[in-house]
Protein backbone atom coordinates (compact mmCIF):
# COMPACT_ATOMS: atom_id res chain seq x y z
CA UNK A 1 0.00 0.00 0.00
CA UNK A 2 1.36 3.38 -0.72
CA UNK A 3 1.12 5.78 1.94
CA UNK A 4 2.36 9.38 0.27
CA UNK A 5 1.07 10.76 -2.85
CA UNK A 6 2.05 13.84 -4.74
CA UNK A 7 -0.69 16.48 -5.61
CA UNK A 8 -0.64 19.01 -8.14
CA UNK A 9 1.32 22.20 -6.44
CA UNK A 10 0.99 23.86 -9.14
CA UNK A 11 -3.30 24.02 -9.13
CA UNK A 12 -5.57 26.11 -7.11
CA UNK A 13 -6.06 25.90 -3.29
CA UNK A 14 -9.08 24.29 -3.79
CA UNK A 15 -8.00 21.71 -5.99
CA UNK A 16 -5.32 20.86 -3.97
CA UNK A 17 -7.33 20.89 -0.73
CA UNK A 18 -10.07 18.55 -2.74
CA UNK A 19 -6.91 16.01 -4.11
CA UNK A 20 -5.78 16.02 -0.39
CA UNK A 21 -9.17 15.05 1.37
CA UNK A 22 -9.92 12.21 -1.49
CA UNK A 23 -6.43 11.05 -0.88
CA UNK A 24 -7.15 11.09 3.28
CA UNK A 25 -10.15 9.19 2.52
CA UNK A 26 -8.84 6.12 0.32
CA UNK A 27 -5.60 6.18 3.36
CA UNK A 28 -8.04 5.71 5.78
CA UNK A 29 -9.79 3.15 3.98
CA UNK A 30 -7.31 1.06 2.78
CA UNK A 31 -4.90 1.26 6.54
CA UNK A 32 -8.39 0.82 8.44
CA UNK A 33 -8.95 -2.51 6.34
CA UNK A 34 -5.82 -3.62 7.30
CA UNK A 35 -6.20 -3.24 10.73
CA UNK A 36 -9.50 -4.40 10.85
CA UNK A 37 -8.41 -8.16 9.47
CA UNK A 38 -5.67 -8.04 11.87
CA UNK A 39 -7.60 -7.18 14.33
CA UNK A 40 -9.70 -10.10 13.67
CA UNK A 41 -6.60 -12.74 14.22
CA UNK A 42 -6.00 -11.44 17.87
CA UNK A 43 -8.87 -12.05 19.37
CA UNK A 44 -8.62 -15.04 21.16
CA UNK A 45 -6.88 -15.36 24.36
CA UNK A 46 -2.79 -16.68 23.87
CA UNK A 47 -2.65 -15.47 20.17
CA UNK A 48 0.00 -12.53 19.42
CA UNK A 49 0.22 -11.06 15.73
CA UNK A 50 2.91 -8.51 15.22
CA UNK A 51 2.37 -5.94 12.63
CA UNK A 52 5.51 -4.53 11.59
CA UNK A 53 5.37 -1.10 9.90
CA UNK A 54 8.74 -0.28 8.15
CA UNK A 55 10.00 2.44 6.16
CA UNK A 56 8.62 5.18 8.32
CA UNK A 57 9.96 7.90 7.22
CA UNK A 58 7.94 8.20 4.16
CA UNK A 59 4.95 8.15 6.41
CA UNK A 60 6.42 10.73 8.55
CA UNK A 61 7.22 13.20 5.68
CA UNK A 62 3.73 13.15 4.80
CA UNK A 63 0.94 15.09 5.88
CA UNK A 64 0.79 15.46 9.80
CA UNK A 65 -2.88 14.13 9.36
CA UNK A 66 -2.05 10.76 8.16
CA UNK A 67 0.38 10.14 10.92
CA UNK A 68 -1.91 11.29 13.66
CA UNK A 69 -5.12 9.45 12.57
CA UNK A 70 -2.93 6.26 12.25
CA UNK A 71 -1.38 6.26 15.16
CA UNK A 72 -4.66 7.22 17.25
CA UNK A 73 -6.20 3.86 15.62
CA UNK A 74 -3.33 1.80 16.31
CA UNK A 75 -3.56 3.30 19.67
CA UNK A 76 -7.04 2.54 20.53
CA UNK A 77 -6.73 -1.04 18.88
CA UNK A 78 -3.02 -1.89 21.34
CA UNK A 79 -5.78 -0.74 24.13
CA UNK A 80 -8.30 -3.47 23.25
CA UNK A 81 -6.32 -6.46 22.22
CA UNK A 82 -3.29 -7.86 24.36
CA UNK A 83 -2.06 -9.73 21.92
CA UNK A 84 -0.99 -6.95 19.11
CA UNK A 85 2.42 -5.94 19.45
CA UNK A 86 3.68 -3.18 16.91
CA UNK A 87 6.94 -2.45 15.64
CA UNK A 88 8.11 0.16 14.03
CA UNK A 89 10.84 0.99 12.08
CA UNK A 90 12.73 3.83 9.52
CA UNK A 91 15.32 7.06 10.07
CA UNK A 92 12.79 9.46 11.46
CA UNK A 93 10.58 8.97 14.82
CA UNK A 94 7.22 9.63 15.30
CA UNK A 95 6.09 13.01 16.03
CA UNK A 96 3.06 11.93 18.36
CA UNK A 97 3.62 10.51 22.09
CA UNK A 98 3.62 6.90 21.69
CA UNK A 99 3.37 4.17 24.12
CA UNK A 100 6.39 2.51 22.89
CA UNK A 101 9.90 0.87 24.45
CA UNK A 102 12.62 2.61 21.73
CA UNK A 103 15.53 1.43 20.36
CA UNK A 104 18.16 3.14 18.33
CA UNK A 105 19.48 0.57 15.51
CA UNK A 106 23.06 0.93 16.12
CA UNK A 107 26.36 -0.65 14.59
CA UNK A 108 27.04 -4.23 16.01
CA UNK A 109 29.38 -4.71 19.35
CA UNK A 110 31.82 -6.88 18.68
CA UNK A 111 30.39 -9.79 20.19
CA UNK A 112 27.28 -9.32 17.48
CA UNK A 113 29.06 -9.00 14.67
CA UNK A 114 31.24 -12.16 15.82
CA UNK A 115 27.54 -13.99 16.17
CA UNK A 116 26.71 -13.04 12.90
CA UNK A 117 29.76 -13.48 10.84
CA UNK A 118 29.41 -17.32 13.17
CA UNK A 119 26.17 -18.00 11.41
CA UNK A 120 27.40 -16.76 7.98
CA UNK A 121 29.86 -19.53 8.36
CA UNK A 122 33.01 -17.73 9.32
CA UNK A 123 34.61 -18.94 12.36
CA UNK A 124 38.20 -18.06 12.54
CA UNK A 125 37.97 -15.66 16.05
CA UNK A 126 40.99 -13.25 14.25
CA UNK A 127 39.09 -12.74 11.01
CA UNK A 128 35.60 -12.37 12.82
CA UNK A 129 37.67 -9.77 15.22
CA UNK A 130 39.15 -8.53 11.41
CA UNK A 131 35.86 -8.07 9.70
CA UNK A 132 34.57 -6.01 12.69
CA UNK A 133 37.58 -3.80 13.06
CA UNK A 134 37.51 -2.61 9.47
CA UNK A 135 33.44 -2.22 8.90
CA UNK A 136 33.15 -1.15 12.96
CA UNK A 137 30.44 -3.41 13.36
CA UNK A 138 28.02 -1.29 10.36
CA UNK A 139 25.38 -3.92 9.64
CA UNK A 140 25.19 -3.67 5.98
CA UNK A 141 29.45 -3.04 5.52
CA UNK A 142 29.84 -6.15 7.60
CA UNK A 143 27.58 -8.36 4.92
CA UNK A 144 29.54 -7.11 2.35
CA UNK A 145 32.85 -7.99 3.94
CA UNK A 146 31.23 -11.60 4.64
CA UNK A 147 30.36 -11.74 0.98
CA UNK A 148 34.14 -11.34 0.20
CA UNK A 149 34.72 -13.56 3.20
CA UNK A 150 33.30 -16.72 2.09
CA UNK A 151 32.82 -18.57 -1.74
CA UNK A 152 35.44 -19.23 -4.42
CA UNK A 153 38.08 -16.50 -3.91
CA UNK A 154 37.97 -15.01 0.33
CA UNK A 155 39.69 -12.21 1.72
CA UNK A 156 42.59 -13.02 2.96
CA UNK A 157 43.74 -11.79 6.52
CA UNK A 158 46.13 -9.82 5.47
CA UNK A 159 44.32 -8.06 3.11
CA UNK A 160 41.55 -7.55 5.63
CA UNK A 161 44.30 -6.08 7.42
CA UNK A 162 45.54 -3.80 5.86
CA UNK A 163 42.14 -2.16 3.98
CA UNK A 164 40.88 0.78 5.19
CA UNK A 165 39.05 1.19 8.36
CA UNK A 166 36.08 3.22 9.36
CA UNK A 167 38.47 5.01 11.51
CA UNK A 168 39.46 6.66 8.20
CA UNK A 169 35.79 7.32 6.78
CA UNK A 170 33.26 4.90 6.09
CA UNK A 171 33.02 6.00 2.40
CA UNK A 172 36.84 4.67 1.52
CA UNK A 173 35.97 1.25 3.12
CA UNK A 174 32.41 0.83 1.23
CA UNK A 175 34.21 2.14 -1.47
CA UNK A 176 36.94 -0.62 -1.08
CA UNK A 177 34.69 -3.44 -0.24
CA UNK A 178 32.08 -2.54 -3.49
CA UNK A 179 35.04 -2.57 -5.97
CA UNK A 180 36.33 -5.95 -4.60
CA UNK A 181 32.83 -7.49 -4.43
CA UNK A 182 32.26 -6.20 -8.52
CA UNK A 183 35.47 -8.39 -9.00
CA UNK A 184 34.10 -11.41 -7.94
CA UNK A 185 30.73 -11.51 -8.73
CA UNK A 186 29.91 -13.68 -11.51
CA UNK A 187 29.80 -12.27 -15.08
CA UNK A 188 26.26 -12.18 -15.59
CA UNK A 189 25.87 -10.84 -12.25
CA UNK A 190 27.78 -7.66 -13.15
CA UNK A 191 25.99 -5.43 -15.23
CA UNK A 192 23.37 -5.48 -13.11
CA UNK A 193 25.25 -4.22 -10.27
CA UNK A 194 26.74 -1.41 -11.96
CA UNK A 195 23.21 -0.42 -13.71
CA UNK A 196 21.31 -1.02 -10.50
CA UNK A 197 23.61 0.99 -8.39
CA UNK A 198 23.35 4.36 -10.71
CA UNK A 199 19.39 4.12 -10.77
CA UNK A 200 17.63 5.79 -7.98
CA UNK A 201 14.48 3.53 -8.73
CA UNK A 202 14.53 0.18 -11.26
CA UNK A 203 12.27 -3.03 -11.95
CA UNK A 204 12.54 -5.33 -14.60
CA UNK A 205 11.08 -3.37 -17.45
CA UNK A 206 14.10 -0.53 -17.00
CA UNK A 207 16.83 -3.09 -16.67
CA UNK A 208 15.57 -5.40 -19.67
CA UNK A 209 16.30 -1.56 -21.69
CA UNK A 210 19.51 -0.85 -19.88
CA UNK A 211 21.00 -4.11 -19.67
CA UNK A 212 23.70 -4.94 -22.54
CA UNK A 213 22.92 -7.20 -24.88
CA UNK A 214 19.28 -8.04 -23.03
CA UNK A 215 16.20 -6.48 -24.31
CA UNK A 216 14.16 -8.73 -22.89
CA UNK A 217 12.31 -8.71 -19.68
CA UNK A 218 12.15 -12.17 -18.86
CA UNK A 219 16.09 -11.98 -18.46
CA UNK A 220 16.35 -9.25 -16.48
CA UNK A 221 13.57 -10.61 -14.36
CA UNK A 222 16.02 -14.16 -14.01
CA UNK A 223 18.64 -12.21 -13.66
CA UNK A 224 17.19 -9.78 -10.29
CA UNK A 225 15.59 -12.76 -8.54
CA UNK A 226 19.01 -14.37 -8.67
CA UNK A 227 20.89 -11.11 -7.60
CA UNK A 228 17.99 -10.47 -4.61
CA UNK A 229 18.95 -13.88 -3.61
CA UNK A 230 22.86 -13.36 -3.35
CA UNK A 231 22.77 -9.69 -2.15
CA UNK A 232 19.65 -9.36 -0.08
CA UNK A 233 20.50 -6.37 2.01
CA UNK A 234 21.64 -4.05 -1.50
CA UNK A 235 18.18 -4.06 -2.65
CA UNK A 236 15.43 -2.44 -0.85
CA UNK A 237 10.95 -1.87 -1.71
CA UNK A 238 11.09 1.48 -3.66
CA UNK A 239 8.07 3.27 -2.27
CA UNK A 240 7.11 4.70 -6.15
CA UNK A 241 7.29 0.75 -7.50
CA UNK A 242 10.35 -1.49 -7.92
CA UNK A 243 13.12 -1.52 -6.09
CA UNK A 244 16.20 0.21 -5.19
CA UNK A 245 19.83 0.19 -4.26
CA UNK A 246 20.65 1.05 -0.62
CA UNK A 247 22.07 4.20 -0.79
CA UNK A 248 25.94 3.62 0.30
CA UNK A 249 26.28 0.93 -2.67
CA UNK A 250 24.63 4.09 -4.80
CA UNK A 251 27.43 6.37 -4.13
CA UNK A 252 30.27 3.97 -3.79
CA UNK A 253 29.35 2.96 -7.18
CA UNK A 254 29.07 6.50 -8.61
CA UNK A 255 32.39 7.89 -6.69
CA UNK A 256 34.38 4.88 -8.95
CA UNK A 257 32.92 6.04 -11.92
CA UNK A 258 33.38 9.62 -11.45
CA UNK A 259 37.03 9.02 -10.99
CA UNK A 260 37.69 6.36 -13.40
CA UNK A 261 35.44 6.55 -16.85
CA UNK A 262 33.05 9.85 -16.10
CA UNK A 263 31.88 9.50 -19.99
CA UNK A 264 30.51 5.93 -19.13
CA UNK A 265 28.67 7.66 -16.48
CA UNK A 266 27.29 10.34 -18.56
CA UNK A 267 26.52 8.13 -21.45
CA UNK A 268 24.73 5.68 -18.63
CA UNK A 269 22.81 8.63 -17.14
CA UNK A 270 21.74 9.77 -20.76
CA UNK A 271 20.34 6.18 -21.58
CA UNK A 272 18.70 6.10 -18.01
CA UNK A 273 16.71 9.22 -18.98
CA UNK A 274 15.52 8.24 -22.11
CA UNK A 275 14.44 5.21 -21.02
CA UNK A 276 11.92 6.70 -17.89
CA UNK A 277 11.30 9.39 -20.45
CA UNK A 278 9.84 7.32 -22.79
CA UNK A 279 7.62 5.85 -20.33
CA UNK A 280 6.60 8.90 -18.56
CA UNK A 281 5.74 9.91 -22.10
CA UNK A 282 3.57 6.09 -22.65
CA UNK A 283 2.10 5.84 -18.98
CA UNK A 284 2.35 10.05 -17.65
CA UNK A 285 2.57 8.86 -14.24
CA UNK A 286 4.98 11.80 -12.63
CA UNK A 287 7.35 9.45 -10.53
CA UNK A 288 8.59 8.41 -13.91
CA UNK A 289 9.28 12.12 -15.33
CA UNK A 290 11.05 12.22 -11.97
CA UNK A 291 13.37 9.88 -12.82
CA UNK A 292 13.76 10.99 -16.46
CA UNK A 293 14.82 14.87 -14.93
CA UNK A 294 17.13 13.10 -12.35
CA UNK A 295 19.20 11.49 -14.88
CA UNK A 296 19.07 14.21 -17.12
CA UNK A 297 20.50 16.40 -14.70
CA UNK A 298 23.28 14.17 -14.51
CA UNK A 299 24.37 14.83 -18.29
CA UNK A 300 23.66 18.66 -18.21
CA UNK A 301 23.03 20.56 -15.33
CA UNK A 302 21.22 23.79 -16.75
CA UNK A 303 18.97 22.04 -19.56
CA UNK A 304 17.51 19.61 -16.64
CA UNK A 305 16.74 22.74 -14.50
CA UNK A 306 15.45 24.44 -17.16
CA UNK A 307 12.62 21.08 -18.06
CA UNK A 308 12.25 20.92 -14.34
CA UNK A 309 10.84 24.53 -14.46
CA UNK A 310 8.96 24.09 -17.22
CA UNK A 311 7.00 21.40 -15.77
CA UNK A 312 6.45 23.04 -12.68
CA UNK A 313 4.85 25.62 -14.65
CA UNK A 314 2.73 22.87 -16.34
CA UNK A 315 1.29 22.20 -13.52
CA UNK A 316 3.42 18.27 -13.74
CA UNK A 317 2.80 16.78 -10.20
CA UNK A 318 6.99 15.86 -9.83
CA UNK A 319 7.84 13.87 -6.81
Amino acid sequence: MEVTQDVDVGAQARVVAQQVEALLRDFRREVADVLCDLAGQVRQPGQVRVLFLDGYEFLRRGNARYEAWVWGLLCALLGVLPGLRVVVAGREAPRVALPALPAELEKFAAAESAAYLQARGIVDAQYQAALHTLTDGHPLLLDMAANLATGDAPLSLHEVETAPTVAQGRRPVTDWLYARILDRMPVEHRPLAEIAALLRRFDEDVMAALLPDSGETLHATSLLRAFTQTYPTWLRQHPSGGWGVHDLVGRARAAALRQQGPDTMRDFHHRAAAVWQARWERAARPDDLAEALYHAFWVDEAAAAAAWEQAVQEHTPVS
